[in-house]
């Protein structure tokens, strides 16, 4: 109402702009003059809450009660939460229509009694200040957005215990600051244990942050800026100027913190710097609580006080229970699946990450594809539980540390400690204390590594002979009296690494080395003589130089550095000099320099002209400008870096406060007046009406009157999957472009895969996303939590278009939708190459992109080569030609076209002619995107051999000979069908599309393109002319060997064939198979079909594994070897067409596994063996 607008609505909406909301009032924001009805509909078809202040003037206002019949119109249709505010009016007024309201709210009783029963009262003034209530009002409306909650894992078993610790410490009431470290091994719910505290609890503080990946960010360039500036930002709740270096950041933090009680999680801190950096002053508000997940117990150490708690891993029992979730839905595992189950848990070992990965990876599969997983998984673990585990051992300090760590893992795991360690120290080279002068005979040593040799007193003279030398290592080697003068005269040395040392100068010969490229020489310890004297003797030849941690002062450095004039790269980190000397401008050919960590410089001043690449970080306190003769080309790259330069370069700031558009919730103030108003009345009107069409929340603040709130409705996920260059993009961007005019925003996200591997990439894409649907009007983004949170706030009140294209992880869709709670009639479409990609995560459907037939192709191909739909005259057959060999693949056919369109029909021959051998490059790279996707060598080597040598092979058949190869089929041909790089065709063969199979083999053909002796696969009979040598020399690891026409008589006895799975030796010489005693345990198929000489067949004892045996067509073969009955696998007996065959043998009977025999044909077959009748197993 017009009477509590300058007063208590005045105070109300400042006080939720103080809290970071994004708040839209009516007698503001709407232009005057313009149609008010329908810019008030905007307005609140951009909330999610209407407050509603009712007073005793309220009902005397035309507009309020044409505002409140709009939010009462669209409540039932909208999820808009109406939130009433009765300021110093009784709810009895508005219930039972006296006094002001009688007239005005005859039509909307009913709507008002039932808003919702989140209401506040005018009684409430009267007992508490008026900023108290407008105060408790802002955290129910917060409360009411949920708009900080941390998204996480919908099973939360194992977690309720920590979770109850951890409050219970929160809630303690102590006026003390205290610090938890979460501390425990990599995937085990550290995370997600502070994600769940930090959403219970962020609401009983004035502000909260939860600093994400503190790890990851501080390792890139101005991460730790960039960590802090979301800090500031989110205690400040946006009100902050722009930090330019980390000094300043923890000045202001600190002047933030000691004022508020904040709650502070820092999430994945491995070092100390990184937690001082960001609240290392340590003066909180009593009551402040500062949260910190690590790998590392010993963080913090004595630093701080603080309290610690391990995230243990999880029991038997929850982790089945965990494991059935993410697998099969529901708390245990589905009959039939409870053993493998079982055995996938216990090699988790309670780990959360590695139940959640197996589980997801698993869910829908056959019982075939689980077998596959458990023994894959026995030799090689999980690639994405891999990945999360690896990161504690790169944390590892340095070589010794690793090297102890893999020792351990080993050899070493449930040894004593003692036993161990005494070991384990006589390990290492730290006793050497001389090289012998014989290491000057080694003609070709490349590389001497002596680092950490702490006995070494002196290096062999006659290392000065060691011509082709290019890199030593002496880093570490603290008891180096002095070096070889012969050092200087080596014209091959690259890179001399010289860490740690307490040196004399080098001798003035190395003044003379020309060749010298890289000179590393990093000290921590104090040189004995001064740096100058040692950089008298570099070479002029010199590129890259790194003086890092050389105590170089403005006075000490040396003034002739300038002779240095082929450098290129200089690194000077971590010097105490307040200046860039003069002498650094004479370096014509200086583009990158490095001047971080140099906490006293003041002036960059005197920069050379050529200069590409300045680094200036962590700690710099530059005063003045940057020289601004400086060119664009590094200006350019200056500025993707945000570094911590005040007003030096001219540039604007890279990021300022923008206004959030595209409000949640519309907060309606009812007060007695509230009816009196027309605009009031108008504006709630407006907000009802958009019910039907956003997900706006109205907030009124009633007395006795409760709110009420629809569900969420999940919006239409459609995935169109299929082969890489198969027109997926193409065609989501032409659905795009007809429908994205029908939605109130709609994004095109572009390249997902592309973008996601690089750092920080998903915090871009979030930025595109959420600045097409706020359609520009947005804040910054600082992490991707942070990131899905707005996004979540944002669609869910907006009917969206998205489009992702080329997403091939889950977790990239769920980091930009992950919550999946859409507007209804929002539209969510995805490309990728893998069909399998949400799973069971997301309701969604799922579209095919199909090859194209021979018609569309031909038009295709045409309308790129020719400019018309159909090939000109004289190409005609050379057209059809291509159109065959890109089997309905349109990017193939736009790159071969438009590679050929204009060219003589000569140049078309040749094409076809090489494409015979090679395929096109261009083709090769978009198909080769999926193949470098694949999760391992398993993977890789299953694709390659099935290209290479299996396409329309039955599948059965090709699984029972790659198991023997230990390349776990069954899972892995699952794996090549979800990413699109094989099919299932009918008759359970296994298809592949010729551009596929052929960018396998090139693959193969580029291990050794002119060598074929020296590839992985042969398959094609040119390449095996080149094959010589004699049979000692046959591949020892060779398990499928096809050659027909073998033109000796019988295998010879010294050809490797111990690992052959498959032995192809159709239309043979071969009398007799094999004269030898070697038994083949591998083979499973043994095909001598049309060896017309072969006789009689040899023990079969020696194949005890043996499957499938073909003789089809053998007319000279007289009998089958009795032996066969001992065959106890063989599944297949092929002897059509033998015509000289003239009885079984009696035992056959025996064979229990036999389903198949094949005596068709000419036969002098005169009877059968009893025992034939008495199969069981025969069924053909």
């Amino acid at each position: 109402g017009e009477d509590t607008r300058k007063t208590f609505t005045d105070h109300l909406y400042t006080a939720l702009v103080q809290a970071g909301l994004s708040v839209f009032r009516d007698n503001d924001e709407i232009e005057r003059g313009g149609n008010l009805k329908r810019e008030l509909d905007r307005a609140i078809k951009g909330s999610q809450i209407a407050i509603i202040v009712f007073s005793k003037d309220y009902a005397s206002s035309k507009w309020c009660l044409d505002e409140l019949a709009m939010i009462l119109d669209c409540k039932d249709t909208s999820r808009h939460t109406v939130f009433p505010v009765f300021y110093d009016v009784e709810p009895s007024e508005v219930r039972n229509q006296r006094g002001s309201f009688a007239d005005a709210f005859t039509s909307y009783e009913e709507q008002l009694i039932n808003a919702g029963s989140d209401t506040e009262t005018g009684r409430e003034l009267m007992k508490k200040h008026e900023s108290r209530f407008i105060q408790k009002i802002v955290r129910v409306i917060e409360e009411k957005l949920n708009r900080r909650v941390l998204s996480v894992t919908h099973h939360q078993v194992g977690i309720n215990s920590h979770v109850k610790n951890i409050n219970v410490w929160i809630q303690d009431g102590s006026i003390d600051t205290n610090i938890l470290v979460i501390y425990g091994m990599g995937g085990i719910g550290k995370t997600t244990i502070a994600k769940i505290a930090y959403n219970l609890n962020f609401h009983r503080f004035d502000s909260s942050n939860f600093v994400a990946d503190v790890k990851q960010h501080s390792e890139q360039f101005n991460g730790i800026l960039e960590l802090q500036n979301q800090v500031l930002s989110n205690i400040l709740k946006g009100e902050k100027g722009r930090l330019y270096n980390v000094h300043e950041g923890s000045i202001k933090i600190n002047q933030a913190i000691c004022s508020k009680r904040v709650l502070v999680v820092l999430d994945d801190v491995d070092k100390l710097d990184q937690f001082d950096a960001l609240l290392g002053t340590r003066v909180f508000y009593p009551g402040s609580k500062i949260i910190i997940t690590t790998r590392k117990k010993g963080l913090l150490r004595a630093h701080a006080a603080h309290k610690v708690h391990k995230v243990e891993i999880l029991g038997c029992d929850e982790s089945l229970e965990l494991f059935s979730w993410h697998a099969f839905g529901q708390d245990h595992p589905v009959d039939g699946y409870v053993e493998q189950s079982e055995r996938l848990v216990r090699r988790c070992n309670g780990l959360p990450l590695a139940l959640q990965v197996l589980g997801s990876s698993l869910l829908g599969k056959s019982i075939d594809i689980w077998e596959g997983a458990l023994s894959k998984l026995e030799e090689i673990p999980h690639t994405a539980v891999q990945k999360v585990l690896e990161i504690s051992y790169y944390t590892l300090q340095d070589d010794y540390d690793k090297n102890l760590f893999l020792h351990i893992a080993c050899f070493f795991i449930g040894e004593e400690k003692d036993y161990t360690v005494r070991i384990l120290e006589k390990c290492g080279c730290v006793g050497l204390l001389e090289v012998c002068e014989s290491i000057g005979f080694l003609k070709g040593l490349e590389l001497l590594d002596l680092e950490d040799c702490t006995s070494l007193k002196k290096l062999p003279r006659n290392i000065g002979v060691l011509n082709f030398l290019q890199e030593l290592n002496i880093s570490g080697c603290s008891n180096l009296d002095d070096f070889p003068v012969e050092l200087g005269k080596m014209k091959s040395l690259r890179v001399l690494r010289a860490n740690k040392l307490s040196l004399n100068p080098l001798p003035s010969a190395t003044g003379e080395v020309k060749s010298w490229q890289t000179f590393l020489l990093p000290w921590v310890s104090q040189p004995k003589r001064s740096v100058q004297n040692l950089l008298v003797s570099l070479p002029r030849s010199l590129v890259d130089l790194s003086l890092q941690n050389c105590n170089l002062s403005d006075d000490s450095f040396p003034q002739n550095f300038g002779n240095l004039s082929s450098l290129r790269i200089l690194n000077l980190c971590n010097n105490p000099i307040c200046s860039l000397p003069d002498c650094i401008r004479s370096l014509k050919r200086l583009y990158f320099i490095n001047l971080s960590s140099c906490t006293r410089l003041q002036s960059v001043e005197g920069l050379p002209d050529a200069l590409a690449w300045l680094l200036v970080r962590f700690g710099a306190l530059l005063k003045h400008e940057i020289d601004t003769e400086i060119g664009d080309e590094w200006m350019q790259k200056l500025q993707g870096w945000r570094p911590p330069l005040p007003e030096v370069v001219g540039q604007q700031e890279w990021s300022c406060k923008v206004k959030l558009m595209g409000s949640q919730i519309a907060i309606i103030v009812f007060s007695k007046d509230y009816a009196s108003s027309k605009w009031c009345l108008d504006e709630l009107a407006m907000i009802l009406d958009c019910k039907d069409t956003s997900r706006h929340t109205v907030f009124p603040v009633f007395y006795d009157v409760e709110p009420s709130e629809d569900g969420s409705v999940d919006a239409n996920i459609l995935v169109i999957y299929g082969m890489g260059g198969i027109g997926k993009t193409t065609i989501a961007k032409i659905a795009y472009n007809s429908n994205f005019h029908r939605f109130d925003s709609s994004s095109f996200v572009a390249n997902v895969k592309q973008h996601s591997e690089q750092f920080n990439s998903i915090l871009q894409l979030q930025n595109q996303v959420l600045s097409d649907i706020l359609k520009g009007e947005k804040g910054r983004l600082y992490n991707v939590h942070e990131g899905s949170i707005k996004i979540n706030q944002a669609i869910c009140s907006k009917r969206v278009l998205v489009v992702l294209d080329d997403v091939d992880k889950l977790d990239q869709f769920d980091t930009l939708f992950g919550t999946q709670v859409f507007y209804p009639g929002s539209k969510i479409i995805l490309t990728t190459r893998k069909k399998g990609l949400l799973g069971t995560h997301a309701a969604h459907k799922v579209h095919r992109v199909e090859s194209l037939c021979c018609d569309e192709s031909l038009k295709l191909f045409s309308l790129h080569a020719f400019g018309q739909d159909h090939p000109m005259d004289g190409y005609v057959e050379q057209s059809q030609r291509l159109v065959r060999r890109c089997e309905g693949l349109p990017q193939a056919l736009q790159i071969l076209s438009s590679s050929l369109s204009g060219k003589s029909i000569d140049v078309w021959e040749d094409a076809l002619s090489k494409l015979e051998e090679v395929p096109h490059i261009d083709i090769q790279k978009v198909l080769e995107i999926s193949h470098n996707t694949l999760q391992d060598d398993y993977d890789n080597n299953l694709f390659l051999h099935i290209a290479c040598f299996f396409v329309g092979e039955e599948k059965d058949y090709i699984v029972k000979i790659l198991d023997k190869c230990g390349l776990h089929p069954t899972v892995g041909i699952d794996s090549l069908i979800d990413r699109c790089l094989l099919t299932l065709e009918k008759g359970n063969k296994l298809m592949m599309h010729q551009l596929i199979q052929e960018m396998g083999k090139e693959i193969v053909r580029k291990e050794s393109p002119k060598e074929p002796g020296n590839r992985s696969r042969l398959w094609h009979h040119k390449d095996s002319f080149h094959l010589t040598g004699n049979y000692e020399d046959f591949p020892r690891r060779l398990r499928w060997l096809c050659w027909h026409g073998f033109p000796l008589k019988h295998v010879p006895i010294d050809i490797s064939l111990e690992n052959l799975v498959i032995l192809d030796l159709r239309h043979s010489k071969l009398k007799q198979f094999w004269e030898g005693t070697k038994c083949l345990a591998f083979l499973k198929t043994l095909d001598l079909s049309y060896s017309e000489r072969h006789a009689r067949t040899f023990n079969l004892l020696r194949l005890p594994n043996l499957d499938k045996l073909i003789l089809k067509g053998c007319v000279g073969l007289l009998e089958v070897c009795e032996s066969i009955g001992f065959l106890k696998g063989l599944d297949i007996l092929d002897l059509e067409d033998c015509t000289s065959l003239k009885k079984l043998p009696k035992n056959i009977g025996l064979r229990n596994f036999l389903q198949e025999l094949n005596i068709s044909g000419r036969s002098n077959l005169d009877n059968f063996p009893a025992e034939l009748g008495k199969m069981k197993s025969l069924s053909s």
